[in-house]
């Protein structure tokens, strides 16, 4: 019997180190969705507002069923390959109702947009929970450069670095 329990905890670890193995894959990987940043303090907001150049934050508190309907939205949005560049974050004014109360927050859901630092956009509320997501997208796509901007300009930059010797007009110089 002793050998029967020998074996299958032999077997049961190399399963477990199979998984972990498997995990530690995923990880390097890199499939791990992006990170959500929930800030819990003034300057944890301020930091981040200063630190990224793209941001969208959602004001929230977790008894709101408003906020509870616009949470699988807005982490759909966030982890889109689409808006890489954007970094969003939480802030949940039940627990810093003195930072709401300061920056005059008094509906919620809100959304605030950041460009540089500065709060470009500013909305309340979820009209419509089925819509949210496309509203999102569209307003990320007017106020932020998306994955795909960043392609078009890279692509245009190749284009315009013409080799050496390159000819146009009267003026033609070879380097």
């Amino acid at each position: 019997m002793k050998k029967i329990s020998i074996l299958s905890a032999l077997i049961a670890a190399n399963c477990i180190m199979f998984n972990a193995t498997t995990v530690v894959a995923v990880h390097n990987a890199k499939t791990i969705p992006k990170q959500i940043h929930l800030l819990a303090t003034a300057k944890e907001f301020n930091d981040a507002v200063s630190r990224y150049p793209y941001m969208l934050i959602e004001l929230f508190a977790d008894y709101c069923s408003h906020c509870q309907q616009a949470k699988i939205p807005f982490e759909t949005v966030a982890h889109s390959k689409e808006f890489s560049k954007i970094e969003f974050a939480r802030i949940d004014i039940e627990k810093m109702s003195d930072f709401a109360q300061e920056h005059g927050v008094q509906s919620i859901p809100t959304f605030w947009y950041f460009k540089d630092g500065v709060k470009i956009h500013s909305e309340e509320g979820v009209k419509d929970s089925n819509l949210l997501e496309s509203h999102l997208r569209e307003l990320l796509k007017k106020f932020f450069p998306t994955q795909d901007t960043f392609k078009k300009k890279i692509s245009k930059k190749r284009k315009s670095n013409r080799p050496r010797g390159y000819c146009s007009g009267k003026n033609c110089k070879k380097e």
